[in-house]
């Protein structure tokens, strides 16, 4: 057995509920907000060329692709190719590969555009079948065995494997039960055995191989334009079709239009597609995938919202071409893209969980800039992400759309600062933004800022949070103070280190609050972690101290999360600490910190950001080694970095939320990323083993 190829193919990829589509409003295609970032494979990689017209994950887990110049097999390490060879009349029939199959019997079918083929994976010998001396264009196998095939001008030809003979199917102008054409680009068989057949002149076909009937459907819903040319084919659960449809150099012909079979009769066009020539559909389980001469899109039925992929010239990792020619989602649910001229392109699956935003030269629908000082998912769904000297933006996910929010000299009513580093939203639904200059009120029907910046000194605001009671409490750096806020009285009291009187400790700035479960209040300083009592306001403060490996790790206390158990866990700069009172009373005895850090695998000791999510788990984004999620039962651990979709592996302080439905999010550097950590739970399906030696595989793991 040779080493497996990590591809396994999401059994029943594009065979889910499309029906959503024409019952959800769907917003106009738009820039997108998310920033998506494929992995490229090009003739540099191994491919035989740059132009992909097909992909077909085996059996086996091995990646098919047809080009323009030969067919490829992808293991996930090395690209081996096939060629049509003068002298070996056992080679590929020709270059341009146009269309792959496997059939039930694990075959795999190759059509080119001089014929049939049939690959021998025991000798490596394709088997030519002349009596298809045309372009093929389309395949397909019925419930009985039998192999239909789609040409290019011929018609379509039915092969019996077990009687080796064909029956040919033309369109006669004189038999109106005979097909509409004799161009085949798409086929499909329903559960009932008909066979579905799109057309390049006559729109869409049903053959009854039974009786041989062929009904014709040619009229889209108004006001569509006239159907004529069909590219794709996919089904809906309930047997409805989703019909693709395009013509080169004629956009105005091409949409996205879904047929009841039932009913005989096209039933909604997809308005956002009109004038777009469509030639791939797929479905992920969570979203339907269109491939375009113009590009790559995605419709979220979550949020109704359609999603553009474009090439950009200054982005590498962007599509690597607009005109997609195939998709294809594998076993692991990584979502690959063949393109006319950019080879093909690789989402993987964890990316596709990850969403990624960032700035995007030229487009305003991004953010303003990379470094994001503190994020936040409101009420009404709206994402607010605090940037470093770049303002605010807000995100409406369901358009696509971004607002931009900068400070302005001339405007009092504006942002304070365009140095954003806290973002809180309170019980009442006001937002607060902490800034370089203070503290600001966001009035959502105006969009004016209100500024609170005389009391706190100059201070620049780091964290903000709000207790039992509605209080508000301020943390801010240079000086490093905490402030209580109420709002309702406009009301403010301060506390900063004045040589002991209070307690509160010398310190350079108040990076995280976090009220605890008895009403104290933690306090995360550059001096060691505080316990505050707002009741007697008595602050205790826990430093680390060398000599005793129980206490903190460092006194750069970064990230603070209390635990469904009322565990506290405190990030630092020297790892992460979970605090427990060997007395058994919070406050009644010196604390015991116990410290995990490089030590105990993790791949960095700065944590600068700590979330829990509904499983328990933990989250930590650090300072440069990614993000890492930990199970506190078990001591365990996996880090995520930027092959997994991530926005790098810097992370920026307190820069990280939990929103009310449990989707987390987290700021770094190179922009923000927000997923659902239900969503990546990781894939146990048995690996799949290939039918080739030890010998035809490299050594090492997998992408």
């Amino acid at each position: 057995m040779g080493k497996k190829p990590f591809l396994p193919l999401l059994p029943g990829a594009g065979l889910l509920v499309l029906f959503v589509l024409c019952l959800c409003p769907v917003r106009p295609a738009r820039a997108q907000a998310t920033t998506p970032r494929f992995t490229h494979f090009t003739t540099a990689n191994g491919l035989p060329h740059a132009i992909v017209n097909c992909l077909l994950q085996d059996r086996w887990g091995y990646l098919w692709l047809g080009t323009q110049r030969g067919l490829s097999r992808y293991d996930g390490y090395t690209f081996t190719n096939f060629h049509h060879q003068r002298s070996n009349p056992d080679s590929l029939a020709n270059d341009t590969v146009q269309t792959l199959f496997e059939d039930h019997l694990g075959n795999l079918w190759v059509g080119t555009v001089s014929g049939l083929d049939r690959y021998d994976p025991t000798s490596e010998r394709f088997i030519h079948y002349p009596q298809v001396a045309e372009s093929v264009r389309a395949l397909a196998e019925d419930a009985q065995g039998n192999l239909w095939i789609g040409t290019a001008g011929s018609g379509l030809f039915r092969y019996d494997p077990a009687q080796q003979n064909f029956q040919v199917y033309i369109h006669d102008p004189a038999d109106p039960n005979s097909l509409s054409d004799n161009h085949i680009s798409a086929l499909w068989f329903d559960s009932d055995g008909v066979l579905w057949i799109g057309s390049d002149y006559g729109g869409l076909n049903a053959l009854d191989p039974r009786s041989g009937r062929v009904t014709k459907f040619t009229a889209l819903p108004s006001p569509a334009p006239p159907l004529e040319r069909v590219t794709a084919l996919l089904p809906t659960p309930e047997g409805d079709l989703w019909v693709g449809t395009g013509t080169y150099h004629e956009p105005e012909q091409g949409g996205l239009a879904r047929f009841n079979p039932r009913q005989g009769a096209f039933t909604f066009f997809y308005e956002a597609f009109r004038e777009h020539h469509l030639t791939a559909l797929l479905w992920d389980s969570e979203a339907l995938w269109v491939g375009t001469q113009e590009g790559l899109y995605r419709y979220d039925p979550i949020y109704g919202r359609l999603d553009a992929y474009r090439h950009n010239a200054l982005d590498p990792t962007s599509l690597s071409d607009d005109q997609v020619t195939a998709l294809l989602q594998d076993r692991s649910g990584n979502l690959w893209i063949a393109t006319d001229g950019g080879g093909v392109n690789l989402y993987p699956r964890t990316r596709l969980r990850f969403e990624y935003y960032a700035p995007r030269p030229g487009d305003p629908n991004s953010l303003a800039a990379p470094t994001v000082g503190a994020v936040l998912k409101d009420h009404q769904g709206f994402v607010w992400v605090g940037l470093h000297d770049n303002g605010l933006d807000r995100l409406d996910r369901r358009t696509g759309q971004v607002s931009h929010f900068r400070h302005n000299p001339a405007d009092p009513y504006s942002l304070s600062h365009d140095h954003v580093t806290a973002l809180y939203e309170d019980r009442r639904g006001d937002l607060w933004i902490g800034t370089h200059a203070g503290l600001d009120r966001l009035d959502r029907r105006t969009d004016r800022f209100e500024h609170f910046t005389w009391a706190l000194e100059s201070g620049s605001v780091k964290a903000i949070i709000e207790d039992g009671a509605g209080t508000l409490w301020i943390g801010t750096e240079e000086p490093g103070t905490l402030v209580r806020f109420v709002p309702q009285t406009y009301s403010f009291k301060r506390y900063a280190y004045n040589e002991g009187e209070n307690g509160f400790p010398n310190t350079y700035g108040v990076r995280a609050l976090l009220p605890a479960n008895d009403g104290t209040l933690w306090i995360g300083t550059y001096n060691g972690l505080v316990r505050f009592d707002p009741q007697q306001e008595i602050f205790q403060q826990y430093r680390s101290d060398p000599a005793n490996p129980q206490s903190l790790s460092h006194d750069f206390v970064w990230s603070l999360y209390q635990d469904s158990d009322g565990t506290l866990w405190v990030g630092t700069h020297a790892g992460l600490n979970r605090l427990d009172w060997p007395c058994g009373m919070a406050g009644g005895c010196e604390p015991a910190f116990t410290a995990y850090t490089t030590e105990n695998g993790l791949p960095d000791d700065s944590i600068v950001a700590l979330l829990g999510d509904e499983e328990g788990r933990l989250w930590l984004a650090t300072m440069g080694g990614g993000l890492i999620v930990f199970e506190p039962s078990t001591a365990t651990l996996r880090a995520y970095t930027e092959n997994d979709g991530l926005q790098g592996r810097a992370f920026v302080i307190g820069a990280a939320s939990r929103s009310a439905d449990g989707e987390l999010f987290f700021g770094g550097i190179n922009g923000l990323n927000a997923f659902y950590p239900k969503r990546l739970e990781s894939n146990r399906a048995p690996p799949p083993c290939g039918p080739h030696r030890l010998s035809r595989f490299r050594s090492g793991t997998a992408i």
